[in-house]
């Protein structure tokens, strides 16, 4: 059975930039974050923004918490924000801290410009072209 959701992918002045549409499906997640870090991990960008906010439902936290725990080692060290709906800002939170506390520099954000504009400064701290 094909996913529920569909994963878009560019790279724009070195951002890895995800757009994920569909369905929230429980038996999608390990699909969806091995495809996110596979084209991490192939593409080598200096930062990542994820924007789920075309993304429908939402996971409980339980899934959010062991779905963090999955990224591979080596995970590509490069910041990474997410861009959500502001309906979600309790499970965008949990989210952001529980991926942090895996080792991972994520932010979470509302409003895409932001995000960019975090993704450049950290980049940029980072000795990166962004």
């Amino acid at each position: 059975m094909p996913p529920a959701y569909t994963l878009s992918s560019r790279i724009e002045d070195g951002l890895l930039l995800l757009d994920i549409e569909g369905t929230f499906a429980s038996a999608d997640v390990t699909a969806l974050v091995e495809e996110i870090y596979h084209l991490a991990a192939t593409l080598r960008p200096t930062a990542m923004l994820v924007d789920q906010t075309r993304f429908r439902g939402r996971p409980g936290l339980g899934t959010v918490y062991f779905a963090s725990r999955m990224h591979p080692s080596p995970m590509p060290s490069i910041p990474v924000a997410v861009v959500e709906d502001a309906r979600h800002q309790a499970l965008a939170e949990f989210h952001e801290t529980t991926v942090q506390n895996s080792g991972i520099n994520l932010r979470s954000f509302f409003v895409r410009a932001e995000a960019i504009a975090w993704l450049r400064g950290a980049a940029q701290a980072r000795g990166d072209s962004a």
